[in-house]
């Protein structure tokens, strides 16, 4: 559901997005009245077009409790009236997937917040094992299970690290460390499915904080086993052709065509 503020919120650079994401967590943890829980969370905030915000309710009966309903609230020093809704829009489980390899292309929209060695180390730099730890948590958040066993065969990095500030309780700073760019995901049809869940309800952790919000495109690839045999067939059927073949990836697939 969208949250819709009069007059509207204007939140102009890092500092102010901050303050406006805190403030948003703050009144929405009020309204759901619920006590926080890291391993089950009860709602994902979603940035959407312009300064907007939208936010995904778990919990089917905080929906109905809360659409159209309006708060007077205070955001900064900005006096507003927040109103959720009315229009809901309910989000459906992807597509199951073709059997295959995947290659997933997964870019930050905001940062992601992971953690291993007991919530201890940030992680910067997501491994097959992070990626199946989001995505596990993913699942269990959307209620959904997959259909067959989730497979991360490597995962290639465009990342760099990005500290947030959430709010006082988490330190002296109030910073936590998530990370921001692309990764490239090679994974079998059930991971790629589960990504895709991801990019619905939220990547990674502090998604009621609207961090963890990710696109995600899926394409299916052709080993390199198997591309010995199709060429084969075609030089057999075409032999005066001459053929050049270079492996590339999607994103570098997609600027060659356009070129």
């Amino acid at each position: 559901m969208e949250l819709h503020f009069s007059p509207r919120l204007s939140a102009r650079g890092r500092d102010a997005e901050e303050s406006v994401r805190r403030h948003l967590h703050g009144m929405l943890s009020l309204l759901v009245a619920r006590a926080h829980d890291r391993n089950t969370p009860a709602w994902s905030l979603v940035p959407m077009r312009g300064e907007a915000w939208g936010v995904v309710l778990y919990d089917p009966a905080d929906v109905e409790r809360l659409r159209g309903t309006s708060h007077a609230v205070t955001v900064g020093a900005c006096r507003t009236t927040l109103t959720i809704g009315p229009a809901v829009v309910r989000l459906r489980a992807p597509a199951t997937l073709t059997p295959r390899r995947y290659t997933v292309i997964l870019d930050a929209v905001t940062p992601v917040v992971q953690s291993t060695m007991g919530r201890t180390r940030a992680v910067t730099q997501p491994t097959a094992t992070t990626v199946l730890g989001a995505v596990s948590l993913a699942l269990q958040v959307a209620g959904v299970a997959p259909r067959g066993r989730i497979h991360v065969e490597s995962v290639a990095c465009e990342t760099m690290p990005e500290r947030v500030r959430l709010g006082g309780h988490l330190g002296a700073s109030g910073c936590i460390v998530g990370w921001v760019g692309r990764l490239t995901i090679t994974c079998n049809a059930t991971a790629a499915w589960a990504l895709l869940v991801a990019a619905q309800v939220g990547y990674g952790g502090k998604c009621a904080y609207g961090l963890g919000r990710v696109r995600v495109a899926a394409i299916y690839s052709v080993g390199l086993h198997l591309m010995a045999d199709y060429i084969s067939s075609f030089m057999s059927a075409f032999p005066k052709a001459n053929v050049r073949l270079e492996y590339l990836h999607p994103h570098r697939v997609y600027e060659s065509v356009e070129d």
